[in-house]
């Protein structure tokens, strides 16, 4: 039988292998340079941009600077193309934040705020 502590250390243990998940890619993938990302996106057509929105959410989910983030954006796609990559790319990040945290997150909140959660989800 499952009890709610076990519960706990299990979505502890999911979160923490994210974690260590992104940390591993991020140390092991080597970036191309900026023409050659320039030159992928100009061949690949609309897949390519629906990668790079995924791929900016996926990034946004990190704790990277979303400035940082957009700039790039600007520098590989252009000015314009690049705000709607980050802005639709950031919405569908923080969806994704949401849900993680509203799914690994939401007993340990329940557990510590107690009644006054009650009164936040009325509300929501």
């Amino acid at each position: 039988m499952r009890t709610a502590v076990d519960s706990t250390w299990l979505r502890a243990a999911v979160l923490g292998v994210l974690v260590l998940a992104g940390l591993l890619l991020a140390f092991t993938v080597e970036l191309p340079a900026v023409g050659t990302v320039r030159s992928w996106v100009d061949g690949a057509g609309p897949w390519a941009w629906a990668g790079i929105v995924l791929g900016v959410a996926v990034v946004l989910l990190a704790p990277v600077p979303r400035s940082a983030v957009s700039v790039l954006l600007g520098v590989v796609v252009g000015f314009q193309a690049g705000v709607a990559v980050a802005l639709a790319g950031g919405l569908l990040g923080g969806l994704a934040a949401f849900g993680l945290s509203r799914s690994l997150g939401r007993p340990a909140v329940a557990r510590l705020a107690g009644r006054q959660m009650a009164g936040v989800d009325r509300l929501m």
